[in-house]
């Protein structure tokens, strides 16, 4: 059991003065946003809402942060089986009978795969890369299938736009998580991954998922898809969810594996959050990223690593041009995040191997990302056991990229 919200240690740990040392990215992430909101807004009023949310964290998910409640015990002075849902790659025939049986599903395939499928409870996107068991796959006709599991109270789909995107948080179940998935380079994404940490229930209504795209070669010429089963509906500007609710004996717990470490070069920060930047400040003096990564060759392909308390989340470069000094990236930067250009990572398949931690069972639902699968070489060759989609962003709470994202269903205490 945690400590009461009245007790003192929870103002020091929202205000910083007591740092907590975590491995859990949920937990980095609240920290983060703690940090960044209270350097914002160090009034008694918003200092309460931080403690509240902290606490409630904690209270709602103490069995899996159990060596950090034993920590926060000390500073308070109180010291003294899971089911799987499972995922595979499957045909089209498969799919479409798991459907018309009654299975609720997340999906990921080919516009012209998902769209041969019929009216049902699902939801999905579209995308044509894949981590299989026998290594990285490009496929047009076969599904991505994880399976809501039998033990779920409800699955429920819906629909957003970027004009009631925090709706998704005040339908999510108050025990369980939200499948999402939204398509590349539109609003909605825009919105989720700069306006998210602000959303009422963000960390605590677990949201996981990806975002669409199409075959790499047809980017620009495709647009990337969503689908809602239950309507029948296709998107190529809103996002689709699936909000699965969870008896009280089981808890999701979402975590990441990145491959990527900071470089230990120059420290970057910037003074505006956004998909496009231009000025910085670099080791403390202003400058232009553009031309910082043209004159001292910064490559790419490896991305920038934001430091949430210990945990690296990163940004990837979609494009850098000089000439109109314009950096365009996959995912936001934010200010109060310092970030540092990642160390480069010769040989994906066995940094992944070597970064994944064993568990007793696979993940219920993972997916990695489609630049991991391209700069990695990753066609034919394997992530571990890990098997799941390759997308074009990955959701673990908030936009992620080049990042392995996983979904457990924990038994609760």
């Amino acid at each position: 059991m945690v400590p009461d919200v009245n007790d003192p240690v929870w103002t020091q740990i929202v205000t910083g003065k007591k740092r907590i040392r975590s491995t859990k990215a949920t937990l980095n992430l609240l920290i983060q946003s703690n940090n960044m909101s209270y350097e914002k807004d160090p009034s008694p009023l918003n200092v309460a809402e931080l403690i509240d949310r902290t606490h409630g964290l904690f209270a709602r998910y103490g069995s899996i942060f159990g060596a950090e409640v034993a920590e926060i015990l000390k500073w308070s002075g109180r010291e003294g089986g899971s089911a799987t849902i499972g995922g595979s790659l499957r045909s089209i025939p498969e799919v479409q009978a798991e459907i018309a049986a009654g299975a609720s599903l997340f999906l990921a395939g080919s516009e012209m795969a998902l769209s041969q499928l019929p009216r049902g409870n699902w939801v999905g996107g579209t995308i044509s890369y894949f981590m299989t068991e026998a290594g990285g796959l490009l496929s047009e006709d076969r599904i991505f299938v994880t399976r809501v599991p039998s033990f779920s109270l409800g699955a429920t789909a819906a629909d957003y736009g970027p004009e009631n995107l925090a709706q998704l948080y005040r339908d999510a179940p108050a025990n369980g998580f939200t499948f999402v998935v939204m398509p590349v380079s539109t609003e909605v994404l825009k919105t989720f991954a700069e306006q998210a940490p602000t959303f009422e229930g963000f960390l605590m209504r677990p949201v996981v998922g990806w975002v669409s795209g199409v075959r790499l070669d047809r980017r620009g010429k495709d647009p990337a898809a969503v689908f809602n089963g239950k309507t029948g509906a296709v998107y190529t500007d809103r996002c689709v969810a699936l909000h699965v609710a969870l008896p009280a004996n089981k808890v999701a717990d979402l975590d990441i594996v990145n491959i990527f470490e900071s470089g230990g070069g120059a420290q970057v920060r910037f003074e505006e959050a956004g998909f496009s930047v231009t000025g910085c400040v670099i080791d403390g003096k202003p400058d232009n990223l553009a031309d910082y990564i043209h004159r001292t060759g910064i490559r790419t392909e490896f991305p920038l690593v934001g430091d949430y308390n210990g945990t690296s989340i990163n940004v990837s470069f979609q494009s850098s041009d000089t000439a109109t000094g314009v950096t365009s990236l996959f995912a936001p930067v934010f200010p109060g995040v310092d970030y540092r250009f990642a160390k480069p990572v010769a040989e994906y398949s066995a940094a992944f191997e070597n970064a994944i931690v064993v568990e007793a069972h696979e993940p219920d639902f993972a997916c990695n990302c489609v630049l991991n699968y391209v700069h990695g070489k990753l066609e034919g060759r394997k992530t571990g056991q890990i098997t799941g989609p390759m997308t074009f962003g990955e959701i673990a709470h908030q936009l992620l990229n080049q990042t392995m994202v996983r979904l457990y269903l924990r038994d609760a205490e």
